[in-house]
């Protein structure tokens, strides 16, 4: 590969939710995992900073973009074998995951019905273990295709260690590259699947904001990894399955609605922080602080962010 095989100076925020993002000096949409392999391989030559982005949700880009290579990971395809009670599914990484639970729902299999309205690629949601009710994608996972060092590697479930809202890919020094995914879901009636697919519409309507946001921009409180002290300032019915939704500390707050140049705390969702026209990634960084700091100064602990930093 040579510079001609990259498009130059190609704006982020056309590539993020958030609509939010400077320029890229090297970008590269790859279809194959050969294409992977070769960005990879001419970034390291060039002793060059490359990114892997999948649909761009969960991701706040630097206002000065970045000074390297973005590798745009577009393989979606998707392959399900019949076997017995269960299908497996081989999904490209680039797919983007809502068109994986329509297949899915087609084909009369269940267990992505809480992926129903989540933006983003399956490569993307492995990385940061996406889920939602009580449920993630970790939890269907049978094996990952991954790329090291230039070579294809399969991990099982358990080596991709994945946690709440987490994977070994989200870790600081991960080289690792996922390129294809292997889900197994269970076959089902199909007026079964309807009715958790109904559950899991009428519980999202009217929840999220519609402006441009990253979705959650801070994890959920799992309450066993905090002091005795917080979980009494907590209702009991804000509770469930032993977490606490950080949208309920941010409100109580008294944040709903701050903004900072365009970016806002959402009036409706206090965990989306959502771009009226033009936003910064800097006043999202700004704002996070202000949220950090009052949930801290409010109930004591200190919340972590569930996205991505470029």
């Amino acid at each position: 590969m040579s510079e001609n095989n990259f498009e130059q100076n190609i704006v982020l925020a056309n590539f993020t939710t958030w609509r939010i993002g400077g320029p890229a000096k090297f970008f590269l949409r790859a279809k194959t995992i050969e294409d992977i392999k070769h960005a990879v391989a001419w970034s390291t030559e060039k002793n060059m900073q490359y990114f892997i982005l999948g649909g761009g949700s969960n991701l706040l880009v630097n206002d000065d973009g970045l000074d390297g290579l973005v590798i745009k990971v577009q393989n979606d395809s998707l392959e399900i074998i019949d076997e017995g009670d269960t299908k497996l599914l081989k999904i490209g990484a680039g797919a983007l995951l809502s068109k994986v639970f329509v297949s899915a729902k087609c084909d009369g299999l269940i267990g992505l019905e809480w992926a129903f309205g989540i933006p983003g690629t399956v490569g993307g949601a492995v990385c940061g273990n996406a889920g939602a009710y009580g449920e993630n994608i970790g939890m269907l996972v049978e094996s990952i295709d991954i790329l090291r060092s230039g070579e294809s590697i399969e991990l099982s479930s358990e080596e991709c260690q994945f946690s709440y809202r987490s994977s070994k890919f989200k870790s600081v020094d991960n080289q690792d590259i996922v390129i294809s995914v292997k889900l197994r879901l269970k076959k089902e009636e199909q007026s079964k699947i309807d009715e958790a697919v109904k559950s899991v519409m009428s519980s999202r309507q009217g929840r999220h904001p519609h402006e441009p946001s990253a979705g959650s921009v801070f994890k959920n409180i799992e309450l066993k990894n905090y002091p005795e002290e917080f979980q009494k300032l907590i209702p009991a019915n804000k509770i469930k399955s032993g977490f606490l939704a950080t949208a309920y500390l941010i409100d109580e707050c008294g944040l709903k609605g701050k903004q900072i140049g365009q970016i806002k705390v959402s009036d409706i969702h206090a965990n989306y922080l959502v771009n009226l026209g033009g936003g910064k990634a800097s006043d999202v960084k700004k704002l996070i602080e202000v949220i950090r700091s009052s949930v801290k100064e409010k109930f004591g602990i200190i919340i972590n962010e569930e996205i991505v930093f470029l």
